[in-house]
């Protein structure tokens, strides 16, 4: 078995924060949703608002608040956000709010965009309210929303960060994925037939919980899940969560921009609760090889990954008990052993 664990060689860091510190809000109010941002047609009706500037590095983004639906055929989970601005590097994923499809005329939606490695607050941004609905399937407008940003300056305590980069030297593997059902779950996890270029990090948790494991990149991401063990000659094996690129991650100015009229996002978010004693293992991976898709990339590039959640992570693997505490554990059996042996006389 062939295993890499990228603790050495990366930079790496277990962040402890205390708390965070809210740096800005901002609520846009009835915001209406058009068609999919991509066509500039559409683009030009959707409506924009700027955001910031404040003051300080925004790490996490919570986000408050209501989407009430328009048009009888239009998804909940298709109503979304897209950022841009100089702080932030050329196209972004998106915001996205709720994973229902279906809705009343109301709900009440929440999110957390993370932003690994920070961004800058100081320079104002530039929003687009869309839907991924296109205005050849679903005509006006789809939905309004009125939702409230919070900026903070950190990660929940514990969090763990580390960067690294995907490189022509690095080994590859039958990435798997899973795909999301309705309603919302996910499908056993299947080999893609693509073999990217693959980093894989060890890593365990203090506390029972959800976390969420977030990855800004500059390139088309994927990422997955392993826990106990990770082979990549069996990449189906142990799977907990693998999934392609997603939303809610914000990608800084520090990475290299993304070609607009590609597929390419540069995020990954993974969430999953997990428990101490287990040892998990995160792969940051890419769509596809370089090279083997004509309209798909790029698929190497830098990443800034964390790992954040309901307890302190620790990268790396969980120690071997010591001979020591293996000697004082067998002394303390014997002893309790001679005790019972002793009463049952």
């Amino acid at each position: 078995m062939m295993l890499k664990i990228s603790v050495f060689g990366l930079a790496l860091s277990a962040a402890s924060f205390a708390s965070a510190a809210t740096l800005g809000t901002r609520t846009i109010s009835n915001a209406h949703h058009y068609g999919y941002f991509g066509f500039p047609t559409i683009s030009a009706q959707n409506f924009k608002a700027i955001v910031g500037p404040f003051t300080g590095t925004c790490r996490t983004i919570k986000v408050e608040g209501t989407i009430t639906k328009v048009h009888e055929d239009a998804w909940a989970s298709s109503i979304r956000v897209l950022p841009s601005g100089a702080a932030l590097a050329q196209f972004q994923p998106w915001f996205q709010f709720t994973n229902d499809r279906e809705f009343g005329q109301t709900i009440d939606v929440s999110a957390t965009i993370y932003a690994p490695g920070g961004f800058d607050l100081s320079r104002s941004m530039f929003w687009e309210m869309f839907s991924i609905d296109s205005e050849g399937f679903v005509p006006g407008i789809d939905a309004r929303s009125t939702l409230t940003y919070t900026f903070d300056d950190s990660f929940a305590p514990g969090t763990a960060e580390y960067n690294g980069a995907l490189t022509a030297s690095d080994p590859t593997f039958n990435r798997p994925i899973q795909f999301e059902t309705n309603p919302f779950g996910y499908t056993a996890p299947v080999h893609s037939n693509r073999t990217p270029h693959y980093d894989v990090q060890s890593f365990h948790v203090s506390a029972a919980g959800e976390y969420t494991i977030a990855s800004a990149s500059e390139f088309e991401s994927a990422g997955v899940l392993y826990q106990n063990s990770f082979d990549p000659n069996n990449s189906l094996n142990n799977v907990l969560r693998a999934l392609g690129q997603g939303p809610n991650v914000i990608r800084n100015n520090s990475f290299a921009a993304l070609p607009f009229d590609d597929d390419a996002t540069g995020g990954a978010l993974i969430k999953f609760n997990l428990v101490p004693g287990v040892q998990y293992y995160y792969v940051t991976t890419a769509f596809a090889l370089p090279g083997t898709e004509p309209d798909g990339g790029p698929f190497i590039g830098k990443y800034s990954n964390v790992i954040t959640g309901a307890g302190n992570v620790t990268l790396g693997l969980i120690p071997e008990p010591s001979a020591a505490l293996l000697a004082t554990g067998a002394l303390m059996l014997m002893a309790r052993r001679s005790r019972e042996g002793t009463l049952v006389r």
